[in-house]
């Protein structure tokens, strides 16, 4: 029901698992790591398509960010 939580939820999640693909790179093998500056909290996210789809910042905003690399 609380979005803002449920996104501090899913960067924490997000933390979790990059840091998880920093300690076995093959499984990060034909993924994305992507960077919100304007999320709350962790601003990492990973996922398989090249193009961006933020999920810090609803609708309005899917594409705000930018390709990163994997360091926590």
């Amino acid at each position: 029901a609380d979005i803002a939580a449920a996104r501090l939820a899913f960067g924490e999640t997000s933390k979790a698992y990059i840091e998880l693909l920093v300690k076995s790179p093959e499984l990060a093998a034909d993924t994305f790591v992507f960077r919100c500056p304007m999320a709350e909290g962790y601003k990492k996210w990973v996922q398989l398509a090249d193009g961006i789809n933020n999920p810090y910042m609803g609708k309005q905003m899917l594409e705000c960010g930018g390709k990163t690399d994997l360091a926590p």
